[in-house]
């Protein structure tokens, strides 16, 4: 069925005239180049075996369901008056927040599957010094009642399972005392 519609919507742009005498008026190479190129495109989608064919490979990105449940990590506080607040490292970093958040993601999923050793140390060492840097530039903001603790929570979203916010599974995946 799919091949078929590609065949049609090859046929249609075959027919149109402007295409046919853009193709014409290329030399023979990149002619055979071009069509080429879109027949390997069109091979690539019709197999859809993206390790195989790579980098022509299928474009069927919302075709099939997510496998596994969505994971992300969420920030908390517990401020020096006691308060649990959420950490939206987005509002206190600016500028900064890309450049941080991604790191601070591969960081705690490179800690979670790394076992025991030197080399996982020295990840939680760089962890932790990156959340206390986060903890001093929110600090210097809200130096009324500063962040004592950041709990990071390790969240999934039951996508079987799901029936609202209260749904999503959290666990303690890290906590970082801040030095004053």
């Amino acid at each position: 069925m799919e091949a078929c519609i590609y065949l049609g919507l090859l046929l249609f742009v075959g027919v149109q005239k402007p295409v046919m005498s853009t193709l014409r008026a290329l030399r023979l190479p990149y002619r055979v180049f071009l069509v080429t190129l879109v027949m390997v495109l069109m091979g690539g989608q019709l197999v859809d075996r993206g390790s195989d064919t790579f980098p022509f490979v299928g474009w069927s990105m919302y075709a099939r369901p997510a496998h596994g449940d969505p994971q992300y990590y969420d920030y908390t506080i517990v401020s020096e008056s006691g308060r649990e607040m959420q950490l939206e490292v987005f509002r206190i970093s600016g500028s900064l927040s890309y450049r941080l958040m991604f790191p601070l993601k591969d960081m705690a999923r490179t800690i979670a599957q790394t076992p025991d050793g030197s080399w996982r140390q020295a990840i939680i060492a760089d962890y932790e010094l990156a959340l206390r840097a986060l903890a001093r530039m929110y600090n210097r903001r809200h130096a009324e009642d500063p962040m004592q603790i950041i709990c990071v929570w390790h969240c999934t979203i039951p996508l079987h399972q799901y029936r609202g916010p209260s749904s999503i599974q959290r666990q303690l995946f890290r906590q970082v005392q801040v030095e004053q």
